[in-house]
């Protein structure tokens, strides 16, 4: 049976994200073009900006800025969308390819932002997936890299500490 989850809902709040497929299908990376397009649509529709992202296999981070838009409401819609999508490419009719819910975090303050834009930009490192998250084209690393944000051997060196938790 499935919970009657409430979550504090308060308007122009910056929250980061994650959402997971369903039994941790690796169908993200392959079909990161539609998840992305599914993300610009809720900039551009819903007026919301997401300030950071990585897609992984089988799962997606984000550090979204809802606007005043309801964040449940928000990726219900950003999820629908890139499954019509999906299945449309794949030419399936039903079967679901994300996990009920999603994991939230509200930003609290400007460092608790910053350890959270890094641990996205640092999630392919942690998962082996690659050596420098400057390698990993599925995230926004390179535009903060290209920004100042970071020096070029960031994430390389020495491994950042993460204390938290971040939903995986």
């Amino acid at each position: 049976m499935m919970s009657k989850l409430r979550r504090h809902y308060q308007g122009a709040n910056i929250y980061f994200i994650t959402a997971v497929t369903y039994d941790r299908s690796p169908i993200l990376v392959q079909n990161s073009d539609l998840l992305l397009t599914a993300m610009r649509m809720l900039e551009e529709i819903d007026g919301v900006e997401i300030v950071a992202w990585v897609i992984m296999p089988d799962h997606i981070h984000m550090v979204m800025d809802s606007g005043l838009e309801d964040l449940s409401r928000l990726m219900h819609r950003m999820k629908q969308k890139f499954a019509a999508q999906y299945r449309s490419r794949k030419r399936i009719t039903s079967g679901r390819l994300w996990q009920h819910r999603f994991w939230d975090h509200m930003i609290r303050d400007d460092e608790d932002l910053r350890k959270h834009i890094d641990y996205i930009h640092y999630n392919p490192v942690k998962h082996g997936i690659c050596r420098s998250p400057t390698d990993y084209p599925h995230s926004s690393f390179n535009e903060f890299l290209q920004n100042g944000y970071y020096d070029d051997e960031w994430g390389t060196k020495d491994e950042p500490r993460f204390d938290g938790a971040f939903g995986e």
